[in-house]
């Protein structure tokens, strides 16, 4: 079974808190035999998303557009994602260890672990905001 590496992170654009938002914007990059595919500062208008989108909004927004390339890839089924982020909130959610209390954030959650399904295995790995910013610029 073949490794997809996926790198991703998100974040508000003005307001810096995980609470108030406006727009936000997200960045993704997926790694395999080689092959690298990356989006950088992907915006995410607040009006889409009731108003705001938070940090934990555009974290997993920026999961989500990087997840939903993937599924170009033909035969996903041979395939074992490896996800790195760092946003706990995210990555303990999605693998169960965290309870997910925020409703607003449920539906997002979900599409990942719709799009995560498609594989034939996954798992998540926590890395420090400096290697976000070495790989995204932010």
């Amino acid at each position: 079974m073949s490794v997809i590496q996926i790198y991703f992170d998100g974040g508000t654009i003005g307001k810096r808190t995980h609470t108030d938002g406006g727009d936000g914007y997200g960045s993704w990059e997926a790694c395999w035999n080689g092959f690298s595919k990356k989006a950088s500062r992907v915006h995410f208008a607040a009006n889409i998303f009731g108003g705001k989108v938070t940090n934990n909004v555009a974290e997993y927004l920026a999961l989500t557009r990087g997840l939903e390339w993937l599924q170009s890839i033909a035969d996903k089924h041979d395939y074992h994602v490896h996800i790195y982020g760092d946003s706990e909130l995210v990555l303990k959610t999605l693998s169960g260890k965290f309870k997910l209390k925020a409703a607003h954030l449920r539906p997002l959650r979900d599409r990942c672990l719709e799009l995560l399904a498609g594989f034939g295995s996954w798992q998540t790995e926590w890395q420090g905001r400096a290697n976000n910013v070495r790989r995204f610029g932010h």
